[in-house]
């Protein structure tokens, strides 16, 4: 099972992952908190930074996508190929529009 990792602290988050649940009817995907203790034990050691600074984070076998790249990555596994495309554009452009965006939702 592929896992999520978010933080609910974030109004844009928390709403896109809210989306992404419903969206998920096949149960492709477990959603936790970056707080709880699931990732606690997972994210030790060097992933540590991983649950400081990063609001989403999604574990695909061997590899790890975070922010914007996270999300986009889970809308093309769930087949909206229209929106999941941008998961190959880089993090930097992808998060930096995440970001200016999370500034205009409000809880």
């Amino acid at each position: 099972m592929k896992r999520v990792f978010y933080s609910p602290k974030m109004a844009l988050t928390k709403r896109l992952i809210n989306r992404l649940k419903q969206l998920d009817k096949k149960n492709q995907f477990t959603f936790s908190s970056v707080d709880g203790k699931k990732s606690k034990q997972l994210f030790t050691g060097n992933y540590e930074f991983l649950r400081k600074r990063k609001y989403v984070v999604y574990l695909e076998n061997q590899r790890v996508f975070v922010n914007a790249n996270a999300i986009l990555r889970i809308y093309w596994q769930l087949g909206h190929k229209f929106i999941g495309m941008f998961w190959v554009v880089p993090g930097f452009i992808t998060g930096g529009i995440y970001r200016l965006c999370s500034l205009f939702v409000w809880r």
